[in-house]
C-alpha cells in the first residue's frame, strides 16, 4: 500500500511540460513506441559524454580504433565508473526519481494496453551497434529501467559516418512491416529534427522539444494515444484527481444525509413527537445519531479508497 502512495506521490509530483509537435493518427490503434535513447529517454547525451570519458577517439571517424571500440568495453567501462561519478548515476541522466516514477506509470499504461516499446538508437563514432545496445541497456539497469528495456527490445543502428544520420524511419518501417502493422500503428519520438524528417511518411512521429528528455506532456500524449483518445476528448483524470475527487464526494453524500437526519431531529409532528423517533406504541428500533455519523464517515473513506484503486489502475480511467 505505502509503495502505491509513493508512486502516487512522486507521480503527481513530476509536472514539467514542453512545446512537443506530433503527426500521430488517432484512428488506428497503436501498436508499438520507438524511444531514441540520448536526451528523449535520457535528459542529457549520456552516450557521448561517457564515450568522450572513456576515450575521446571513439568519436573520431577517421581513426582506426579506440580504447572502447573492442567488445563490451564501453558497457564495461559504464558498469566500472565509480558510484560518485553523476554520469554513473542514472537517476541523474533520467531526471531525477519523479521523472523516472511518472514514466514507469507510462510504461505500465502501455503494457496493459497491449502496446510494445522498443528503443531506437543510433550508435556513435566507432562503437558497433552491439555494444551501444549493451550500453543503453546497462545504463537503463542503473536508472530502474531494465525491466522495461532489456537486450532484446533495444534496436540499435550503426553510426553511418560524420554529418550523416542514419535512418531510423526506414529501421522503424521494417519492424512494422515484419508485424503486419502500418505506419500509423507506430510512433517515433525523437529529439532530431533530421532523425523526424527521415521518419516521416514512414512511422507516426513526436519531435520532442526542448532536447531535454520527454516530458509529461509528452507522456500524457502517448497515453492518450495509446487508448485512441482524441486530444481535446480526453476525460480521464490523473490518479490523484480520481482519488480527491471521490473523497470529496463521499464526504459531500455524508454531510447531505447527515444534515437530513439533523433536520428530521430538530423537527417534531403535530403531536409533539420528534420526526425522527418511533410513532408512539410502534415498535421501531431507531439506529442512534452516533452509529449514523460513523457509518458515513466509513462510506466516504470507502469511496476514497475506490478511487485510490481507479487512480492506480491504467485500464480503468486514468492518465
Amino acid at each position: 500500500m505505502w509503495r502505491y502512495l509513493l508512486v502516487l506521490a512522486l507521480t503527481t509530483a513530476y509536472s514539467p511540460t514542453s512545446q512537443f509537435t506530433s503527426s500521430a493518427d488517432f484512428s488506428h490503434p497503436l501498436k508499438v513506441v520507438f524511444f531514441d535513447f540520448d536526451k528523449t529517454l535520457t535528459a542529457t547525451s549520456i552516450g557521448e559524454s561517457v564515450i568522450t570519458l572513456c576515450d575521446p577517439q571513439c568519436l573520431n571517424y577517421s581513426a582506426p580504433s579506440c580504447l572502447c571500440s573492442s567488445p563490451d568495453a564501453l558497457p564495461q567501462f559504464l558498469i566500472d565508473m565509480p558510484n560518485n561519478t553523476l554520469l554513473a548515476r542514472g537517476s541523474a541522466g533520467f531526471d531525477g526519481e519523479a521523472r523516472i516514477a511518472r514514466s514507469l506509470q507510462m510504461f505500465d499504461t502501455l503494457k496493459a494496453l497491449g502496446v510494445e516499446v522498443r528503443v531506437l538508437s543510433t550508435s556513435w563514432g566507432l562503437i558497433e551497434p552491439d555494444d551501444w545496445a549493451n550500453f543503453i541497456f546497462q545504463f537503463c539497469q542503473l536508472g530502474g529501467l531494465g525491466a522495461i528495456f532489456p537486450p532484446q527490445k533495444i534496436i540499435s543502428l550503426k553510426d553511418p559516418g560524420d554529418n550523416v544520420t542514419a535512418d531510423k524511419g526506414k529501421a522503424a518501417a521494417e519492424f512494422l512491416a515484419a508485424n503486419n502493422w502500418t505506419e500509423h500503428n507506430g510512433i517515433l519520438l525523437d529529439d532530431s529534427p533530421t532523425n523526424i524528417a527521415l521518419a516521416k511518411g514512414k512511422v507516426d512521429w513526436v519531435l520532442v522539444t526542448p532536447r531535454e528528455g520527454f516530458a509529461l506532456d509528452v507522456m500524457e500524449f502517448v497515453e492518450r494515444r495509446a487508448r485512441g483518445s482524441v486530444p481535446g476528448s480526453d476525460v480521464r483524470f490523473t490518479a490523484a484527481s480520481v482519488v480527491l475527487i471521490s473523497l470529496a464526494t463521499g464526504f459531500c453524500v455524508a454531510a447531505l444525509v447527515l444534515g437530513f437526519l439533523y433536520y428530521l431531529a430538530r423537527h417534531k409532528r403535530d403531536d409533539d413527537t420528534p420526526l425522527l423517533s418511533a410513532p408512539p406504541n410502534h415498535r421501531v428500533h431507531i439506529v442512534s445519531f452516533r452509529r449514523l455519523v460513523m457509518f458515513f464517515v466509513v462510506f466516504a473513506i470507502t469511496t476514497g479508497v475506490v478511487g485510490l484503486a481507479l487512480g492506480l489502475s491504467p485500464k480503468m480511467c486514468c492518465r
